[in-house]
């Protein structure tokens, strides 16, 4: 890969000088790290006809730095993602006996969920906003801003979970209002099929 950007003589000059900077232990970690560079400066769209742009001065710096812009960049897309969502998830807006079940309005606020419940729904952000999985917040209806319990519904629309704090199960209150939930929100055909 190193020769369609330059000559043997030069790369191995430049990997030389990037081991005795003293950020590297070998050259094949200098090796891995300039070859995950160059795959993220093209996603990146950073010009590799110059040469400094192919080999940095430090080149340590320069992957960890698109590194954290690849990453940027996702989050602002699974971001643009999970905002596209919020009108849809209108669906399942739903209030009873105190309670009320509402979709996020953006991944930070799944991510949020997840430090204060202290679960680990923060990890699913990427699911939901690529429709992959629904997350919903169950919240208390005097305290709508308070997590309370967070809920999973599948595709085909089915619960697949539903946790408070530290995954604590539901209490009766919740388990009574996701009932009431299923029947009027979750309703597939009923033709084929009951209640989810």
């Amino acid at each position: 890969m190193w020769n369609y950007y330059t000559t043997i003589k030069r790369f191995y000059k430049y990997v030389y000088k990037q081991y005795k900077n003293n950020k590297y232990k070998s050259m094949n970690l200098i090796l891995s790290d300039w070859k995950d560079y160059i795959f993220d400066a093209q996603k990146l769209n950073i010009d590799l006809t110059i040469q400094s742009n192919i080999m940095p001065k430090d080149l340590y710096i320069a992957h960890q730095n698109t590194i954290k812009q690849i990453k940027y960049n996702n989050d602002l897309e699974i971001m643009r993602k999970a905002k596209a969502r919020v009108k849809e998830l209108q669906k399942y807006n739903y209030k009873a006996n105190g309670l009320l079940i509402r979709g996020p309005k953006d991944s930070q606020e799944i991510i949020e969920e997840g430090k204060v419940q202290h679960i680990c729904v923060g990890g699913y952000a990427e699911r939901h906003a690529d429709g992959k999985t629904t997350i919903l917040f169950i919240r208390k209806v005097d305290k709508p801003n308070e997590p309370f319990y967070t809920v999973e519904v599948s595709k085909d629309n089915k619960v697949v979970q539903v946790r408070g704090k530290r995954n604590c199960a539901p209490t009766p209150e919740v388990e009574e209002f996701m009932k009431l939930f299923k029947e009027k929100k979750l309703k597939v055909n009923k033709k084929k099929n009951k209640v989810a």
